[in-house]
């Protein structure tokens, strides 16, 4: 009988089994009523064998989302929130979020993630992770979405790589496009409060130190990822709005309590890559330092310059026969 129930199991298509759910609205009700909170938890597949679908792993289910809605009514209801714990390997759509008290994005745990997930929804870990890649409002804002799944679309033979220089942050950046959670963005149990941005000297000659002082101003102790973006002076390239160029985080800080970050820029932070040149350059002019709690959040910013242009780098071109290389630019 076990062997009967592994085998149709395996022969389902990954998380449809919650389609065969029959949860009444009555043992939902029940459930609100017996419990302190709700736990909802989604789960997606690696996509390590096939690519993932927009449909059933970008969008929530038809399922999920039923279920979702009913459990947020039954517990708002009763005066409790709802959580919902995305066990996922990349984004997915987040337009649901309003009916929810609480997100956890635990991606892949592993063995000890369902205690790793205890730890932090208990309060016993004060979490103090940001997010590595940004979540949009709908998919039709991710730079990929016209070209991923290749051309002629009925039987598509060919990918076009159009995005160039403008993927993740840097897309949304530039062209103006509202995240539903940007790139760095996380929240803690605590707030944290940044001052005293220091640079190490008005110009830059080698390395730049950049300083920055953190305080725990909440009412538990946590940790904070402070994260450095630069924007480069306009030069012969298109470049982006701003880029992620360093990160620091906080020891455990109680609350009152205060840590001084330093972060370094060398010249290759600075510099961007020509490819009709198979270099990479720093142009001269004035660089902006922006301290941020995420790609969308800047409660510092102060500017150095570099008084003439840097070729930092020479590399070689790798393929150099019949490939059109050119910098890329947004039209």
């Amino acid at each position: 009988m076990e062997l009967e129930r592994r085998e149709k199991l395996t022969k389902l298509e990954p998380f449809a089994d919650i389609a065969e759910l029959e949860i009444s609205d009555e043992e939902i009700l029940q459930a609100a009523k017996n419990s302190d909170i709700g736990l909802l938890a989604i789960g997606r597949n690696s996509a390590e064998e096939h690519d993932l679908k927009l449909e059933k792993d970008y969008h929530l289910r038809d399922a999920e989302l039923s279920l979702l809605h009913r459990l947020s009514d039954a517990f708002h209801q009763e005066g409790k929130k709802l959580i919902v714990v995305l066990n996922i390997p990349s984004a997915i759509d987040t337009h649901w979020a309003d009916k929810t008290d609480a997100i956890l994005v635990s991606w892949y745990g592993g063995q000890e993630g369902g205690n790793a997930v205890a730890d932090v929804l208990s309060g016993v870990v004060n979490p103090s992770a940001k997010l590595t890649q940004t979540f949009p409002k709908q998919y039709a804002d991710v730079p990929s979405a016209d070209s991923f799944f290749g051309q002629p679309k009925d039987n598509p033979t060919d990918i076009s790589y159009t995005e160039g220089i403008y993927v993740g942050y840097r897309y949304f950046d530039r062209f103006n496009i509202e995240p539903a959670y940007p790139f760095g963005f996380g929240l803690s149990y605590t707030d944290f409060d940044y001052s005293d941005l220091t640079l190490g000297s008005p110009q830059f000659q080698d390395t730049m130190q950049v300083t920055v002082k953190v305080t725990n101003t909440g009412k538990v102790a946590g940790m904070e990822s402070v994260q450095l973006y630069l924007q480069s002076p306009s030069g012969s390239i298109d470049k982006p709005v701003k880029e992620l160029k360093a990160f620091a985080k906080t020891e455990l800080l109680q609350p009152g309590q205060s840590e001084v970050l330093t972060m370094s820029l060398d010249a290759k932070a600075l510099a961007s890559f020509h490819t009709a040149s198979s270099q990479w350059v720093a142009d001269k002019g004035e660089y902006a330092v922006l301290i941020g709690r995420s790609s969308r959040d800047f409660p510092l910013k102060d500017h150095f310059t570099l008084p003439d242009t840097l070729v930092v780098e020479q590399v070689q071109a790798a393929f150099t026969e019949n490939l059109p290389f050119t910098d890329l630019v947004p039209q």
